[in-house]
């Protein structure tokens, strides 16, 4: 079973545009996601099918994509997903799992704290996040993995970076009330606190079955976590709200995320 899960980038939001030429409509449309699409021509589901003779079979694929926090969200639905993978475990097709979660960066983004508080604020949050990481890891059958996608606040800059180069994404900030300004503000406040604390998390899930091992030779199961993108963002890979990536920008994640699977022929020993 592929099981997916994610802020708005990995539910494939697409933007439309009313008369005035405002960002009005988010359309999601998962077949544009980096992680299930199968209009994305190298989804990350697509290479692992590629790859396969026998692929993980799409049973079930899951997004959230409410522009509500991402912790939020993660800490409402963990039953669901848990139970879905158990009900899953008791059908006569069982096998192993591929969860990937992308951390979202709404916290950040969002976040209106005092700078003295910042450190405590994201602490709490990573421990919170750690935790339910945990608790999907232990729901994984045996052969399982757990694929962490951290692009967030580096993805971010560099849309950030794009859109001061572009006059058009300039007028898309206005025309949102400094939407992207507002962003990058608190990405300059918040980005280090926000990674040290999350990295500190993400070292709790790898020491729970020794960082040494990229598989528990236990369980079989492994956990994967990928950061840094295979190529920058161009403008091209970008959607027209000078924000979410557009279906390259799509394929550049879901390539990125390839590299580091365990599941790319690539990384077999």
């Amino acid at each position: 079973m592929f099981y997916s899960y994610g802020s708005s980038v990995t539910a494939g939001a697409n933007i439309k545009f009313n008369l005035d030429g405002d960002p009005a409509l988010i359309e999601f449309e998962p077949g544009y996601s980096w992680a299930q699409g199968d209009k994305l021509n190298g989804s990350l589901y697509q290479r692992i099918q590629d790859a396969h003779d026998n692929p993980i079979q799409f049973k079930l694929n899951y997004s959230t994509y409410n522009f509500a926090r991402t912790l939020t969200w993660l800490k409402a639905d963990k039953t669901t997903v848990i139970n879905d993978i158990q009900r899953y475990q008791q059908d006569e097709r069982q096998g192993p799992v591929y969860l990937t979660v992308e951390i979202g960066v709404w916290e950040m983004l969002l976040a209106d704290v005092a700078d003295d508080q910042a450190d405590d604020y994201f602490a709490d949050f990573s421990a919170q996040y750690s935790a339910i990481l945990l608790e999907l890891y232990e729901a994984l059958p045996n052969g399982s993995t757990l694929h962490i996608l951290g692009y967030g606040s580096k993805f971010i800059q560099m849309v950030r970076q794009l859109a001061i180069a572009t006059p058009y994404c300039m007028a898309v900030d206005l025309a949102s009330d400094g939407r992207i300004y507002r962003y990058a503000k608190n990405l300059v406040r918040y980005s280090e606190v926000f990674n040290r604390q999350l990295d500190a998390a993400l070292t709790n899930i790898f020491a729970y079955y020794g960082e040494d091992k990229p598989t528990d030779p236990n369980t079989g199961k492994s956990v994967v976590f990928s950061d840094t993108l295979a190529y920058p963002f161009t403008r091209s890979q970008i959607d027209s709200d000078c924000f979410h990536p557009s279906p390259s920008g799509q394929r550049n994640i879901a390539y990125s995320a390839w590299k580091d699977s365990p599941l790319n022929p690539d990384n077999r020993d």
